[in-house]
């Protein structure tokens, strides 16, 4: 059975494509590029899911969409498939009948993915807009929701007024709240803890007017106002860092206690996470500390609603060992790319000698983008689409915050490392502790915060093979366990064309990009003399 699995939001649309089980594809666009859509529908990231998987619309057997729009809302135009171009008139047909799902039961769907036993239960929470929490019980792919998680919408409320208390302009609060977050137990906690309680076995309660007391004790606290963006008083950035902390290690407590509770309810073996809401590495690593066999699903953004429809109409999913779901591009398609934008280049045919190359690089404290095999699906860079950097530089976290991101320079960084590393396993991209603080002559001191933590991905030899392999050889020549690797993302996308990553590389303050065989540099001499 051929299945494929679309997500359409205000602004990010998703298409997948799984095959038995298996999910083959999967892309992930910008829903104002997608120019032509049916019923909400992004036709061009449909096709483009079918070409990374070979097929065509003919070979569909079932479609699922998800939609931030209740499905009770999206309208039939009249006549709007005869104004469809003929090149998607047969993908519009098979859309036209598409079943749509609620987006958190397609989230709990995507959690099996990560090869959870049948008796587990899957606790989703988004926190986008309204936000909405559930919990479902699941039997292969067969999902029944057990209890809906009531108070999300307060919850959301509450945290929005933190959020703007303490200076939020962007609209996104718990990203705003994220970026004070703090570990350790040199954080304050604001005194008073009955602002956010748990009432039921799956009801969490608000207190709007212990909220506001709470925001009103830390003003009176500080001597200049909360919101004041750069204030150079460290009352002020200590009361913003205890508010955010206090609140999100809240939030993961009652996710955890929720999960646990069910958990013993129902007697299952393992729990799952999914939903917006775990994308945040704070949340992740509080839950996971209270939880002691909690899986969490693969991409965690709305967009991971595409791969869980995908799979819904399957008796069986196939884990993912890998999100490289998308289209990869040969070396003749490289080379002609950078042909055509008249860049110089050095190409090195041997793999072995292409990772010393770029080590040798890395050595001199240079940025460098890495752009090896097919696109990755979501946001998040494991090793396809990737900007590194050598940690043990003195500078290298103030230049790939402040120079490379443009935020503050205390931000944490994602840090990969092998499984062979010198440093004890952890979950894919959590938070980690250190047994002890490293030592000054540290080689991954920039790497960790002064709590002893750092943000930590695992690579795989077998799903991220080239980046693992320059990790090892990295470590060989120069003693540095680990790379900084943020994603090589081009408009909030990530870099999914040789076009893309040279434009997200020569935009910003990356000083060399890799992209598979071919060497390009910002410095004629520094790439030619490596």
């Amino acid at each position: 059975m051929v299945s494929v699995g679309v997500y359409t939001g205000e602004r990010e649309c998703a298409a997948a494509v799984a095959v038995n089980g298996r999910i083959v594809a999967a892309v992930n666009s910008v829903t104002a590029r997608d120019s032509v859509h049916l019923h909400g529908t992004p036709l061009a990231c449909v096709e483009r899911a079918f070409a990374v998987a070979g097929m065509s619309a003919g070979d569909i057997d079932t479609i699922v969409v998800a939609s931030d729009t209740p499905p009770s809302t999206v309208s039939s135009t009249p006549g709007l498939a005869s104004r469809i171009p003929p090149r998607y008139r047969q993908l519009a047909s098979a859309i036209g009948k598409a079943r749509r799902i609620d987006v958190a039961q397609l989230h709990a769907s995507a959690a099996q993915l990560r090869g959870i036993p049948e008796d587990t239960i899957i606790v989703g929470l988004d926190l986008l807009g309204d936000g909405l929490g559930a919990v479902f019980s699941s039997r292969q792919t067969t999902l029944r929701c057990i209890a809906t998680i009531d108070g999300v919408r307060e919850l959301v409320g509450a945290a929005t007024m933190v959020a703007d208390a303490i200076g939020d302009q962007a609209d996104e609060p718990f990203a705003f709240l994220e970026a004070h977050y703090r570990c350790g137990a040199d954080v304050p906690e604001p005194a008073g803890r009955d602002w956010l309680t748990r009432l039921e076995r799956t009801s969490i309660s608000t207190d709007a007017a212990a909220v506001a007391g709470l925001l009103d004790d830390a003003r009176a606290g500080c001597p200049s106002p909360l919101d004041v963006p750069n204030s150079s008083h460290i009352a002020v950035h200590r009361a913003r860092a205890a508010l955010a902390t206090t609140l999100l290690n809240r939030i993961g407590d009652l996710l955890g206690d929720i999960a646990l509770d069910v958990r013993a309810e129902t007697g299952a073996a393992r729990i799952a996470f999914s939903g917006n809401a775990f994308r945040l590495p704070s949340l992740r690593a509080r839950v996971a500390s209270r939880v002691d066999v909690g899986i969490f699903a693969p991409v965690t953004e709305r967009i991971g609603a595409a791969l869980g429809a995908a799979l819904l109409p399957h008796g069986a999913a196939e884990p993912v060992r890998h999100l490289a779901l998308g289209r990869a591009f040969s070396e003749q398609e490289i080379k002609d790319e950078l042909e055509n934008c008249r860049l110089d280049y050095v190409y090195e045919p041997d793999f072995e000698k292409l990772c010393l190359r770029t080590s040798r690089l890395l050595s001199t404290g240079a940025i460098i983008g890495w752009f090896h095999g097919p696109a990755e699906f979501g946001h998040t860079s494991h090793g396809s689409r990737s900007i590194l950097c050598d940690p043990s530089n003195m500078y290298s976290r103030e230049n790939m915050n402040v120079f490379l991101l443009q935020r503050h320079a205390h931000e944490p960084l994602p840090l990969s490392i092998t499984e062979r590393a010198s440093i004890a396993p952890c979950a894919l991209a959590t938070t980690f502790a250190y047994s002890e603080p490293p030592t000054r002559g540290d080689t991954l001191t920039s790497a960790v915060d002064r709590n002893g933590r750092c943000l930590i991905h695992m690579t795989d030899q077998h799903a991220t093979p080239d980046l693992y392999r320059l990790l090892r050889v990295y470590e060989a020549q120069s003693g540095v366990s680990g790379l900084f690797n943020v994603p090589l993302a081009s408009e909030g996308l990530l870099a999914e064309t040789p076009k893309a990553g040279l434009r997200a590389s020569f935009a910003s303050a990356v000083d060399a990009l890799i992209v598979g065989r071919f060497v390009i540099g910002k410095d004629h001499w520094l790439v030619r003399s490596r």
